[in-house]
């Protein structure tokens, strides 16, 4: 729902919420507005001046629970396409599969080999 829906401003002031912000008026959340036009007091939604604050703790919470932090420092953009020298046959191969999937992350990538 975006804020241009959303109604009325709730709540307190949650973290990284912006205090300028003209549509929660620095809440965070609003109210989304019923197809009658009114404000629907019993839900709250975040307000678009979260988005991005919520981004990162979704991604900074992927990160905490799958232990891949440690990975973090890895992109398609640091990965050389053919791999280390000496490295696994076929890493270009699943370095595009990777890539398109990525792209378009539909259904399962299983990378399947040596470690």
């Amino acid at each position: 729902m975006s804020n241009a829906e959303a109604g009325q401003p709730a709540g307190s002031l949650p973290e990284e919420a912006d205090p300028r912000c003209t549509v929660c008026r620095g809440a965070g959340f609003v109210h989304p507005v019923l197809a009658s036009g009114e404000p629907d007091y019993s839900r709250v939604v975040p307000c678009a001046c979260r988005t991005d604050a919520l981004l990162r703790e979704k991604q900074s919470t992927l990160e905490r629970y799958s232990n891949l932090g440690f990975l973090t420092h890895y992109s398609f953009e640091t990965l050389q396409p053919s791999g280390r020298a000496g490295g696994v046959d076929g890493f270009a191969v699943a370095l595009e599969s990777a890539r398109r999937y990525a792209a378009e992350p539909r259904g399962w990538l299983v990378l399947v080999g040596p470690v």
